[in-house]
Order: C-alpha cells, then structure tokens, then sequence
C-alpha cells in the first residue's frame, strides 16, 4: 500500500471520521474510469491466506468474467471497498 495512503488513513482514524466501507454485495466501482473495463484504483478488503487484508485494488468488468486485482495484478476476492483517500497536501 502506498504511503501516501497510510498517512490518509492514519489521519481519519485520527480525526474519528467513520471509513465508508461499500460491501461488494451491494455495490460495485464504476467501470471505464481507468480503462474501458477498469475502475479507478480503490482502497480494498481482502481475504488472502486466511487474514484480511486492506490495500489498492481495482475492479474490472469484462464481459465474460469480471474479476479483482491487486497492484502487483494477482486476482483477488474483495469483500468491501471505498474510494482511495486524498493523498496530503
């Protein structure tokens, strides 16, 4: 995860401002931001090797078979996501 974005995050939690986690199950990312199938990149929740894990993530909606990756481009099963924080200024 990029460290502009643990600073951002950091900075919510700290500020008590609730994240907005948006559960895979009741929305999707709008597609055609980043590509024509793609999303713009999003902070993510995952499930690898039995932990949880939050980090950068996009979603792509091809017509056959849409699917999650992950910045090193690995599919991934994303349970909720949320739009990236700003980065600081």
């Amino acid at each position: 995860m990029s460290d502009w974005v643990l600073v951002a995050l950091n900075a919510e939690l700290d500020t008590g401002i609730a994240m907005n986690w948006i559960d895979v199950n009741e929305s999707l990312p709008q597609v055609g931001i980043d590509s024509v199938y793609g999303s713009a990149w999003l902070l993510v929740a995952y499930i690898f090797d039995d932990k949880q894990i939050v980090g950068e993530g996009k979603f792509v909606k091809t017509p056959k078979s849409p699917y999650w990756r992950n910045v090193f481009n690995d599919k991934i099963d994303v349970t909720h996501w949320m739009p990236l924080p700003r980065p600081p200024m």
